[in-house]
């Protein structure tokens, strides 16, 4: 578990929906968390390159599903929903059961629901449910032996990838393991579901997301320390993903909750 995790911010709410999060040290997950919105307030997803687990309740009714990133340029939302309990996988690590689907489930959802007891379900998004029962739900549903194995390649990118928020070189990653850049981003999409190229873009614009946190905002500063060529580089990546400019970002986000 010494792999580098880039504690993705996924989420922008108003900041009367409740937020939990807690770090899981576990071969599967890094990190669980439960959003709780009876008023199903607006809530923005922000790409994070990440495969949550969630359990979702909406008008009595309770789903399992697998949730992607939004790894395209749309507004994606998480906003019907009344409360969500999730767990976020590791980076790479991925049920064996969706390996081949991979590149289809880390861009949208896919309902597992049929492979659960309802009522287990309903106790889970109950108040008598303890965060310790609701993780351990998720540790035996998804067991470290039903993993598909992540090769040694996809670590070691994932690794130097988050250790530089996505400012690499990614040929010169290639030439260090003695590989080709098409071979390395072959076996990268087989666990990740996106080239290591959109795998740095993301990490560079979850890092700019954090710096734009800072009270003093210094645009040029940003762009120099990811790697953009310009700030209209830095705008035109952040506008893939986010659908807004980095001043737009802020203005529209600013005073809520991101987390």
């Amino acid at each position: 578990m010494n792999q580098a995790i880039m504690n993705p911010i996924t989420f922008c709410m108003d900041k009367g929906v409740s937020y939990y999060e807690r770090s899981l040290e576990s071969d599967v997950f890094f990190q669980y968390y439960e959003i709780d919105n009876p008023r199903l307030e607006e809530i923005m997803v922000i790409p994070d390159a990440c495969l949550d687990a969630q359990c979702c309740q909406k008008n009595g009714g309770v789903i399992v599903q697998f949730a992607g990133s939004a790894v395209n340029a749309r507004r994606a939302q998480a906003s019907g929903y009344e409360k969500l309990i999730a767990v976020r996988f590791r980076p790479g690590v991925i049920p064996a059961s969706i390996k081949s689907d991979i590149n289809e489930v880390i861009s949208g959802n896919r309902d597992i629901t049929q492979m659960f007891d309802v009522r287990q379900l309903k106790y889970l998004m109950s108040e008598a449910a303890t965060v310790d029962e609701k993780v351990a739900f998720f540790a035996d549903a998804f067991p470290k032996e039903n993993m598909a194995p992540v090769h040694d390649i996809t670590r070691w990118i994932i690794d130097e990838v988050v250790r530089s928020s996505g400012n690499v070189d990614i040929a010169g990653l290639a030439a260090e393991l003695g590989y080709t850049h098409r071979y390395c981003d072959m076996v990268f999409k087989q666990s990740m579901g996106m080239t290591i190229k959109k795998f740095a873009s993301i990490a560079r614009m979850q890092k700019a997301i954090r710096l734009l946190q800072n009270d003093d905002i210094d645009y040029d500063a940003i762009y120099e320390e990811l790697g953009y060529y310009d700030q209209s580089h830095l705008i035109n990546d952040f506008k893939k993903f986010t659908t807004y400019t980095p001043i737009g970002f802020v203005n529209a986000f600013g005073d809520r909750l991101i987390v």
